[in-house]
């Protein structure tokens, strides 16, 4: 596979003064004055034609820093970033705008620092502007742009040619859902035709359903560099010990978000309650979730629920994808029943979350979580993640073949 870019022991520091004259005076005297921030540490990364890397990280760990250097944006401090074929790049919100200058100017002026020919742009800038859906805005100054505006034209943009290399930093995170579905089909087609992506976002679902690999930034180190659902759910799980000796410390109870009410309008649909049964049940019964949601617009919609350990590890993640596929949804309000068999899980508390996807199982419309635990007392701990029904043999005599 042909390598698009490759970071080799990449690092970016800074030095902080605590006054200009400080800086003057170790220049002069040649004392340090100065304290080192390693913004990024000796840091290696590959990416091959047609590969998705997902990069994840809280914030201030690197991320953006990383994406930068690949970018071009920033000069490593040391080591060295090669980049192989045509790169663009979506980085912080606006960058490359002109807030004086009209949407239709800024496709020119910002293609121009993005590298892209005025002759490419010219040939595109129709096509980009139907992407972007900013028809009725185009010839207005980008300062009175809304926030996903400014994404809607910057994403636009940056794929209006075919790149080689793509970079996305959190542009998705303010689009709405039906713009984010249509750049995230956009860079499956660019993947498929040998597009190496990065893709850093908030988003676990759609690195874990986009990403052939992540990148877990942290401390600007890369902490782990592997296939998605395994940097997922051991990042998830550090985060989640995190956030409990947080909130020990702060004596603050994380509290159970899906019974608040739902504040806003937006989306394709809204789900407003998810209620068993009870919380406590054996390994064995059926588990009955009675889901009410909404919905606000005709689309097809894919029912999903998904189980984790108690340690943030998920163990189950199904759809109807595979059973009733997805079904056409018009507006208005809905109760559906779903079950589910429990005698595949050990016993252990479960976080299960059901909800409502897209027909691709790239964007989660909404969705609603319980705490359940499931009891089993004639049965012993097993080191294994889940149960299994197996048709074991039933022995014979020697020379009993009946």
């Amino acid at each position: 596979m042909t390598v698009r870019l490759k970071l080799e022991d990449v690092s970016k520091h800074y030095r902080f003064y605590a006054s200009p004259g400080a800086r003057l005076r170790e220049l002069i005297t040649g004392k340090v004055r100065h304290t080192t921030f390693h913004a990024l540490d000796a840091c290696n990364l590959s990416a091959s034609a047609g590969e998705s890397i997902g990069i994840i990280g809280d914030n201030g760990a690197g991320k953006s820093t990383l994406l930068k250097l690949v970018a071009g944006v920033l000069r490593p401090s040391s080591g060295a970033v090669t980049v192989s074929g045509r790169m663009t790049a979506i980085l912080e919100l606006g960058v490359g705008f002109h807030p004086e200058f009209s949407g239709r100017e800024n496709i020119f002026y910002g293609g121009a620092l993005m590298g892209i020919p005025r002759a490419d742009l010219v040939k595109h800038v129709d096509g980009i502007i139907d992407f972007s859906e900013l028809e009725a805005f185009i010839d207005r100054p980008v300062k009175t742009y809304s926030s996903g505006m400014f994404v809607r034209l910057a994403f636009a943009l940056a794929t209006s040619v075919d790149p080689e290399v793509l970079i996305v930093d959190e542009a998705l995170a303010v689009g709405d859902q039906s713009f984010q579905k249509k750049c995230i089909d956009r860079m499956a087609a660019f993947k498929k035709t040998g597009c190496a992506i990065l893709f850093c976002s908030h988003s676990m679902h759609h690195v874990s359903q986009f990403c052939d690999r992540a990148i877990w930034v942290d401390a600007g180190k890369i902490a782990l560099d592997g296939a998605a659902d395994d940097v997922i759910a051991r990042y998830t799980s550090v985060r989640l010990r995190r956030d409990a000796d947080s909130a020990a410390e702060t004596k603050i109870l994380p509290g159970d978000i899906s019974d608040l009410p739902a504040l806003h309008r937006e989306g394709w649909c809204i789900v407003t309650s998810l209620v068993a049964a009870g919380n406590c049940f054996r390994c064995g019964d059926e588990i009955r979730f009675r889901l009410a949601f909404e919905v606000l617009h005709t689309r097809m919609f894919v029912f999903g629920l998904a189980v984790d350990r108690d340690d943030g590890l998920r163990v189950v993640a199904e759809s109807a994808i595979g059973s009733g596929g997805a079904v056409q949804l018009v507006s208005g309000e809905y109760v559906v029943n779903v079950s589910f068999d429990s005698s595949i899980l050990p016993p252990g508390k479960y976080a299960f979350s059901v909800g409502l996807l897209d027909d691709t199982l790239l964007h989660i419309d909404d969705f609603r979580t319980l705490d359940i635990e499931i009891i089993d007392p004639l049965w012993h701990r097993m080191p294994a993640i889940a149960r299994a029904h197996v048709d074991w043999p039933r022995p014979t005599a020697p020379g009993d073949h009946s």
